[in-house]
C-alpha cells in the first residue's frame, strides 16, 4: 500500500491501502478501534481524493472527509469506556531527550523497535498492537525522540511493557475512556 501527496494539486492518492488502514488515517484511530460489523476491513482499494481549492484543506482532514463518502459509508467517532493501558513516565527514571534527527525513521524487528525522529504517538500505535487493550498516551511528551526498545520476544507482552522501563515509560492497567470509530453502510 502506498500513500501520496501531490505538492502542487494536493491531490492524495492511496493505492493498494486497506479498508482499515484507509479509515485508521482518516480518523486518527487505531485499526485495532473500528467497529464495523459486515463491512471487510481487509478490501483493498485505489483512491484518489482531490480538494475543490488547492490548500483548502489539510491531508488529514481531506481524507477524514472523503473516504467515507467515497466508499458508501457512514462513519461516527464515539467514546467508550472500559480496560486501557495508560503510557505514563516512570518515577525516578532517566527521561526521553527530544531528537535532533531531521528525518523520521521506524525499523521494527523481532524483539526490537528503534525509532528515529518520531513522536510518541508511534510508540503508541505500536504498543497499541501488541496491547488487547486501547493505549492512551499520558507521557506528556511533545518532541520527536530517538530510541531502541528491546525485550525478550520468548517472554510475552508483559515484556515489551517492563521495556519501557528503560525509556523512562510505564504501562498502567486502569479503567478509562477511549475513542473508537462506528462505520456502518449508508442508507
Amino acid at each position: 500500500a502506498s500513500f501520496h501527496r501531490d505538492p502542487e494539486t494536493d491531490d492524495i492518492a492511496m493505492i493498494g491501502s486497506t479498508l482499515a488502514s484507509l479509515l485508521a488515517q482518516g480518523y486518527a484511530v487505531h485499526p485495532k478501534d473500528i467497529d464495523a460489523e459486515g463491512i471487510d476491513l481487509n478490501r483493498r482499494f485505489d483512491l484518489l481524493l482531490r480538494p475543490r481549492n488547492k490548500g483548502a484543506l489539510e491531508p488529514l482532514e481531506m481524507v477524514h472527509r472523503g473516504i467515507p463518502r467515497s466508499l458508501g459509508l457512514v462513519a461516527e467517532v464515539q467514546e467508550r469506556t472500559g480496560a486501557v493501558n495508560r503510557l505514563r513516565p516512570s518515577k525516578n527514571a532517566p527521561q526521553l531527550e527530544p531528537s535532533t534527527s531531521p528525518v523520521k525513521e521506524i525499523k521494527q524487528e523481532e524483539g526490537r523497535l528503534e525509532i528515529t525522529g518520531a513522536k510518541i504517538s508511534e510508540l503508541v500505535a505500536f504498543l497499541r498492537w501488541q496491547s488487547p487493550r486501547p493505549v492512551l498516551d499520558e507521557s506528556e511528551l511533545t518532541e520527536t525522540y530517538d530510541f531502541v526498545l528491546e525485550w525478550d520476544t520468548s517472554s510475552g507482552t508483559g515484556a515489551i511493557f517492563h521495556a519501557l522501563n528503560d525509556l523512562g515509560l510505564q504501562i498502567y492497567p486502569d479503567q478509562g475512556t477511549y475513542t473508537v470509530l462506528k462505520v456502518r453502510k449508508a442508507e
